[in-house]
């Protein structure tokens, strides 16, 4: 399911909109995303069955480790400032605490997207689960002492 399909179902539902301040409404919401020209849609049947094959599930292995890699392993892209306006932002704006967006050489925001950090964060609790049946450390999250790791 795509996040525009979600969008448009939200768009219009008073109990969607509730929660959203009018400027956010106006300026945000019925927007497309900077990424909509370049994304691809596709149509199809959410199916969250457990007992269903898929090829993310399993003990890890070689070729389950890759296929998790192609999910999450984008890197970050140069957003212009032409497209913060759609997302409710101002040029100048800051981060967390305060700091100065990351600018890339172009003078363009370092900008990435949501759904792969979130991706690589499922990713990680993944290999926790299943750190005994594989080995994960070259992976920076791994390295150090148990009570790092955990954290």
């Amino acid at each position: 399911m795509s996040g525009e399909l979600f969008t448009q179902k939200a768009v219009g539902e008073p109990e969607a909109e509730a929660f959203l301040s009018e400027e956010t409404q106006k300026h945000n919401v019925r927007r497309n995303p900077p990424v909509h020209d370049v994304m691809e849609y596709e149509a199809v049947q959410f199916d969250n069955a457990f007992w269903k094959p898929s090829p993310y599930k399993g003990k890890p292995t070689p070729e389950l480790e890759a296929k998790w890699k192609e999910l999450w392993y984008y890197g970050s892209f140069d957003l212009p400032s032409s497209a913060l306006p759609a997302l409710n932002k101002s040029p100048n704006g800051v981060g967390v605490g305060g700091v100065a967006w990351a600018r890339t050489a172009s003078g363009n925001l370092l900008a990435g997207l949501e759904v792969v950090h979130n991706l690589h964060c499922l990713n990680l609790v993944r290999h926790y689960v299943h750190k005994d049946d594989f080995d994960y450390s070259s992976d920076p999250a791994f390295i150090g002492d148990d009570e790092i790791v955990l954290a």
